[in-house]
């Protein structure tokens, strides 16, 4: 008997070795940009002065980048929070 997942019955069918290779390949990068995220969220946490450091690194777009893919990852929204709160300051305190 096959089971049901959301409604849907699993066809059974078994991935070829190329798209498992596709599918690895990416869940790779995207644990790997993950944790370099995260680190740079700890790095703020820590010293909150890291926020201006990061925003020169170009974190935003790597953060678009992985929220693009899991839009349900808080941690990644509240550290894009922390950089744009950095940046506003950081902009009007040079005026």
């Amino acid at each position: 008997q096959k089971s049901k997942m959301h409604g849907r019955k699993k066809t059974g069918i078994e991935p070829t070795e190329e798209e498992a290779a596709a599918v690895s390949s990416k869940v790779q990068a995207y644990k790997k940009l993950a944790a370099k995220l995260l680190d740079a969220r700890n790095a703020i946490t820590n010293d909150p002065s890291n926020a201006i450091k990061q925003l020169s690194v170009d974190m935003l777009p790597l953060q678009a980048q992985l929220l693009k893919v899991n839009p349900d990852f808080y941690s990644m929204w509240n550290h894009r929070k922390e950089l744009l709160l950095a940046q506003q300051f950081q902009e009007l305190s040079n005026e």
